[in-house]
């Protein structure tokens, strides 16, 4: 099951608040992580 990011911290991290931006790296660090290792 997957967990969502709370909409409130998504709308933070666009207007630029660090702990929310930490927040969203870390929760897609798995599939950043994921991407960059892909050949293209």
């Amino acid at each position: 099951m997957s967990q969502l990011l709370p909409y409130e911290t998504i709308v933070k991290a666009s207007e630029g608040d660090p702990e929310a931006v930490a927040a969203v790296l870390s929760h897609y660090a798995g599939y950043i992580r994921s991407c960059a290792k892909m050949d293209g």
